[in-house]
């Protein structure tokens, strides 16, 4: 399986470190702005733009929380939200139906009638090849997305990887951005759950922690799903992710 380690130069991924560090200590607009811009530095991406979307018990996009313009072209924005076209937006929705990397041009293959012609509008203003990547947030009933758009963007494998990867720490900023915490009071964790979370950091999987703790797979799992609960994480990036920003774990 190729990682991300894989494809980065040595200074791309010093940057990736400085992103996760600065991600851990964001706790505004502003500040989520200037990481998601220096991603953009990265990718590359001309327009960037991210919303918090409240979602229904069954999962589904209801409407915004917060839409955070960072570089889009503030002209498509207002259309966007006068039109209300969050409702046959294909890419948003196909986010808040599973969360999971999206290559618009993947997408825009699936859209017909009011879709196509806004996917047209869209590229009319330049936002014509992409990268969406979100994450659900159980806690809030909400989700996040994050959208990189430029040319040729989704042609390197590496975009898309380091977005996927990055996403964990955006959606705890983003979150953090909408609902201020009200304690930083870390989750209590059994003996046991630390040296899981620690081994979770290392990318080892539910056979593998178990391998090292003389565990069985399926006690091992249990475990994950749990520390995963008191986090109320959404996966095991996003674990870690709040596990570093508690100071729990280091980076």
């Amino acid at each position: 399986m190729v990682s991300i380690g894989d494809l980065l130069t040595q200074q791309e991924l010093t940057s990736l470190l400085e992103i996760q560090y600065h991600a851990m200590k964001s706790t505004t607009e502003t500040e989520l702005k200037g990481l998601l811009l220096r991603i953009g530095r990265l990718v590359p991406a001309e327009y960037i733009v991210t919303c918090l979307g409240r979602t229904d018990p069954n999962g589904k996009f209801q409407d915004f929380v917060r839409l955070i313009n960072c570089s889009y072209p503030s002209s498509w924005i207002d259309r966007y939200v006068k039109e209300n076209y969050a409702q046959i937006d294909p890419v948003l929705q196909t986010n808040f139906g599973n969360f999971k990397t999206q290559i618009w041009s993947e997408t825009s293959r699936q859209a017909s009638g009011a879709q196509k012609v806004f996917l047209d509008e869209a590229q009319g203003c330049g936002l014509s090849d992409g990268i969406t990547v979100g994450m659900a947030s159980l806690r809030h009933s909400t989700g996040s997305l994050f959208s990189f758009s430029g040319p040729q963007i989704s042609e390197n494998i590496r975009h898309a990887l380091l977005l996927e990867y990055l996403v964990p720490h955006l959606h705890m900023v983003l979150t953090r951005t909408c609902f201020p915490p009200k304690s930083r009071e870390a989750p209590f964790l059994t003996k046991r759950e630390k040296e899981v979370l620690q081994w979770i950091k290392e990318g080892k999987t539910n056979w593998e922690i178990g391998q090292i703790l003389g565990i069985s797979e399926r006690t091992s799992k249990f475990h994950v799903q749990n520390i995963a609960s008191k986090f109320d994480a959404s996966n095991r990036s996003h674990v870690v992710a709040l596990a570093m920003d508690l100071e729990l774990i280091e980076p």
